[in-house]
């Protein structure tokens, strides 16, 4: 039997007829530079098989038990034109402890035959240590076959506790040319830590916009969510002590699910299970671990490259009115586009906490940068780099060597899973305070929505111009329309335009108001006053005057009315009453103006008159020259009758 045994491993030459070892010597000999073709060298650091390693009982060790077994689990596939005889998959271990981050980080772009480490030894069946793929049989270009090796922690003689280290296979074999050799490796990585390794899980709740301003729902979408996706993460945020990113819109949003509500128009009773989570939801609030994020969850790197991010800062706090949940600390999720100028800008409005992909943390002035760390990197190579088993490896490595607990940021369910591994040798912790200078990678350029900032613009300003006319004040609910039109969750401007024009509030045209009056007037001194007519065919009342602008104001100018208001359908007849100087003609043109003084609408013109005022002066002249002239000549009289006396 142990024959056999060592017959199924064969580690030696394979022996050829005589004739061909001449015949290769000949060659050798007249060709010195063909000795070795491509086909016949397969030196130790060739790979004609590909290795996977998909599975181990744990990356995480304890050195102080020996017993404790790690597996290696996977599967290799013949990728060359080659085929190898007496294959087997060997366990293979490198001692040397790694440390620190610069050290994994080294280690991670190592080549594939450094460290050179060595095989488990002894390299038998029995031990665990060695599994046999083919013996007398060729394993063949894209034949594939699944393996399993192991070992115990005591037999791998590591010395170092809170280190990381490297273990992995070997696939050995026989080419057709040439002695047993390293035809394929894998590696990964092992943690060895006696004290649970700490970690930060931040986990992110926001739905988008999922309520019309009218309270409707869109959709059943978010019903389903809360079912799901939204229970999963809530789930997680209890079991682990996570923090937690509140979109506050989410949590008004499920409260109304938790009451009679309508869907589409469609009456829906109350959600019982909306009404759980948000009590769980709110039980977490009071542990103090939740941060607010801006309502609607606002994409504030896309606001500031549209020069409008401290207004939508603004509309979103203002769509705020939950007094609890305006008391949370304000943070942001800048994800691949944080620089120092934004963390700066949000400082200054009021964030106390920035995440992002793109920096290595810190602070800038009072604001915390928290570096998002990614949960999925690769792992190892070779050996699969992307497989579970490789990413949970690296992450655990990354957590023992990080001066600062890494911190990961949960969105989905399906980002929930690997927070909740290794729950015995993993420990979640709170954000740790940094108070070294913020640094950042480049970030990516935020997209300018110039069209969806032109629309909001343009409906502001039409906002207000309806609150002035019609009393209506839509100007809280179009801010709120706005903010969430910005909402990270629309992926485009076609679907943030969307949304904006299916809940902006109703606009008003000017249009429909209109004046008529005459086209002239001629002043005399029996018509004075002139008749203008004002119609509303808006389903809206309106407040409004008229003004008038003169071409000649010294010579004839009509006062401004006073300010009316008209119902719908109304049609308002004022007498108005110009003001001359002078004989002339002058041309003036008639505006309908707001309370605030904005004109609108087409402008009346009329030409207006004024053709009896000398008529009406010379009369006064006759007159007063008729009364100067008698008053002399009395005057004249009385001096005479005087001088008659004294000369008597």
């Amino acid at each position: 039997m142990n024959c056999q045994r060592t017959l199924a491993v064969y580690d030696g030459a394979v022996k050829a007829p005589g004739w061909i070892v001449r015949a290769l010597v000949a060659v050798a000999v007249a060709i010195p530079t063909l000795a070795l073709t491509p086909s016949m060298a397969h030196a130790e650091s060739s790979s004609l098989v590909d290795v996977t390693i998909s599975t181990t009982t744990s990356p995480v060790i304890d050195l102080s038990k020996p017993e404790q077994v790690v597996e290696l689990s996977g599967t290799i596939i013949n990728t060359s034109t080659d085929r190898t005889r007496y294959t087997t998959v060997e366990f293979w271990k490198s001692t040397e402890p790694i440390t620190t981050a610069e050290q994994l980080d080294e280690v991670l772009v190592s080549p594939a035959t450094e460290p050179v480490g060595e095989r488990q030894q002894p390299p038998s069946e029995e031990s665990g240590h060695v599994q046999v793929i083919s013996r007398e049989d060729w394993f063949s270009m894209g034949q594939r076959a699944d393996f399993t090796v192991s070992a115990t922690v005591g037999e791998l003689e590591l010395t170092t506790d809170g280190a990381v280290y490297l273990v992995g296979v070997q696939v050995r074999g026989i080419p057709e040319y040439g002695d047993k050799q390293v035809v394929g490796r894998g590696r990964i990585l092992l943690t060895a830590s006696s004290t649970p390794l700490a970690f930060t899980q931040v986990v992110e709740l926001a739905a988008g916009p999922k309520r019309n301003p009218d309270g409707d729902f869109v959709d059943d979408s978010l019903a389903k969510a809360v079912a799901t996706n939204l229970d999963e993460l809530l789930t997680l945020c209890e079991n682990v002590d996570a923090t937690v990113l509140l979109d506050p819109m989410l949590l008004m949003d499920v409260r109304a699910l938790a009451k009679d509500h309508t869907v589409n128009g469609e009456p829906v009773p109350a959600s019982d299970d909306a009404a759980a989570w948000v009590a769980r939801l709110e039980a977490v609030i009071a542990k103090g671990r939740v941060l607010r994020l801006p309502w609607g969850d606002v994409d504030l790197p896309r606001a500031s490259a549209a020069e409008t991010l401290t207004e939508a800062i603004q509309w979103a706090d203002d769509a705020l009115t939950d007094p609890v949940l305006r008391r949370l600390p304000l943070a942001a999720d800048l994800g691949e586009n944080a620089n120092p100028e934004l963390v700066r800008e949000l400082g200054q409005l009021g964030f106390s906490t920035v995440m992002a992909n793109n920096t290595g943390g810190g602070s800038i002035g009072p604001v915390r940068v928290v570096r998002i760390s990614d949960p999925h990197q690769s792992g190892m190579g070779p050996g699969g780099r992307n497989t579970a088993a490789q990413q949970l490896s690296r992450r655990v490595a990354e957590e023992l060597v990080a001066e600062i607990p890494p911190t990961y940021l949960a969105r989905t369910a399906t980002e929930t899973r690997g927070a909740a591994a290794l729950p015995l040798q993993r420990r979640v912790v709170p954000i740790t305070p940094d108070d070294a200078a913020a640094t950042f990678t480049a970030s990516e350029d935020a997209a300018r929505w110039d069209q969806l900032s032109r629309r909001i613009d343009d409906l502001l300003s039409k906002a207000s111009f309806r609150r002035d006319l019609t009393g209506t004040d839509d100007l809280p609910q179009l801010e709120r329309v706005a903010a969430t039109a910005l909402s990270s969750f629309f992926t485009t401007e076609a679907d943030a335009m969307r949304w904006l024009t299916a809940n902006q509030p109703p606009e008003v045209n000017p249009m429909k108001i209109t004046i008529s009056a005459a086209s002239s007037f001629v002043m005399g001194s029996r018509t004075n006053n002139f008749p203008v007519t004002i119609t509303n065919a808006l389903e809206l009342p309106v407040t409004l005057r008229l003004v008038f602008e003169s071409e000649s104001p010294q010579r004839i100018a009509v006062p401004a009315t006073d300010f009316e208001t008209l119902e719908p359908g109304e049609s308002l007849t004022l007498t108005l009453t110009p003001q001359a100087s002078s004989n002339s003609v002058v041309t003036v043109r008639g505006h309908m103006e707001t309370v605030s003084g904005d004109t609108f609408g087409v402008p009346v013109v009329i030409d207006i008159t004024a053709t009896e005022l000398g008529r009406v002066g010379w009369i006064i002249i006759i007159i007063s020259g008729a009364v100067v002239l008698g008053g002399t000549v009395w005057r004249i009289r009385a001096v005479q009758a005087e001088r008659s006396k004294e000369d008597a």
